[in-house]
């Protein structure tokens, strides 16, 4: 779904039961779309690493490694 948020486009949609809401960074709906559907192809090869959670240490891990 693309959404128009003041002068830009944002995309939103739902991979692996979490919805990814992301600024296209673009003023054209046409480049919105493409850019929307570039995103969704690159998640579903698992190409983007940016949208992964990074592990959180425990702080009693922290503490023992220091």
């Amino acid at each position: 779904m693309i959404l128009k948020r003041g002068k830009t486009y944002h995309c939103k949609f739902q991979h692996d039961g979490r919805v990814i809401w992301r600024s296209t960074g673009q003023t054209s709906a046409t480049k919105a779309r493409q850019f929307e559907a570039r995103l969704r192809s690159e998640l579903a090869m698992g190409h983007v690493g940016i949208l992964q959670k990074k592990t959180m240490r425990w702080l009693s891990e922290f503490c023992a490694s220091v």
